[in-house]
């Protein structure tokens, strides 16, 4: 026995499909939109980025919808409901006004993701700032020790075999053993030589500032790439959704002669 199928269950189907798309995804915007903080501008930016994200997700609610229309069309029934009753419209205009939103949702999120990397390249800055200036202070008390080792050959030369047994020893790290070496070599300089102790106390004190600078320019680099990463991803991926719910919501109206009959009913 040969089964028929109604030529109005395909349509019938791909609308309901769309519009549980539709309301799923506004269910998931209003939850998300809620539990917003937006003086947290960290979380506010990943709440926008979740946004553009999930934003296909309608759009292809609102293209099953508009499928299901024109096959209906196609059929031989068309909707002759008035376009601010018909389903269609309110599909359209939804997807327009989200083309709207995402598009606003673009620069909010590149002036979000600046003032981010702003507060965090002065909190690397605050850091940089305190370390440095506790340089001095380590400086000064590293050069006050070596001085009172100068008075006392004996435990400057312990100092010193201790400090050769650390460098020779196959326990120690290789990330750490450059270091003792250029704390060996001065020491065995200050050691023939007292008056070098102020120039290597310098000398020392040029290295760490240099070290924590350069730190701070690495992190500060990183951090403005994520933050130009995640604007390119984030922004490219609102607008182009911008611009496909515009068109999509346009033409839909714009077929079912909404701006037509607004513009006759002026004139």
């Amino acid at each position: 026995m040969k089964t028929t199928t109604s030529p109005l269950s395909a349509p019938f189907i791909l609308r309901t499909v769309g519009y549980i798309l539709i309301l799923s995804s506004l269910i998931d915007y209003i939850a998300l939109a809620t539990s917003i903080d937006f003086a947290d501008k960290p979380k506010l930016g990943a709440a926008l980025t979740q946004f553009v994200d999930r934003g296909v997700i309608p759009m292809i609610g609102v293209a099953l919808c508009s499928v299901s229309t024109t096959l209906e069309t196609m059929a031989g029934l068309p909707d002759r409901s008035k376009p601010f009753v018909s389903p269609k419209f309110w599909v359209m205009a939804l997807s327009t006004l989200l083309g709207l939103i995402f598009l606003m949702s673009v620069p909010a999120h590149f002036m979000n993701t600046k003032n981010v990397a702003d507060a965090a390249v002065k909190n690397v800055g605050d850091e940089a700032t305190k370390a440095e200036g506790n340089v001095d202070s380590q400086v000064q008390e590293r050069q006050a020790q070596l001085a009172e080792l100068l008075k006392d050959k004996t435990k400057f030369e312990q100092q010193l075999q201790q400090l050769n047994a650390a460098v020779n020893s196959p326990d120690l790290p290789k990330e750490q053993k450059p270091q003792l070496e250029k704390l060996q070599k001065d020491l065995k300089e200050i050691q023939a030589d007292p008056g070098k102790l102020q120039s290597k106390a310098q000398e020392s004190k040029n290295e760490a500032l240099n070290q924590i600078r350069s730190q701070k320019q690495k992190k500060e680099g990183e951090i403005r790439g994520e933050a130009f990463k995640a604007s390119i991803r984030t922004g490219l991926g609102g607008l182009m959704l911008a611009v496909g719910y515009t068109l999509i919501g346009w033409l839909g109206l714009a077929e079912m002669g909404t701006f037509s009959k607004g513009s006759r009913k002026t004139s």
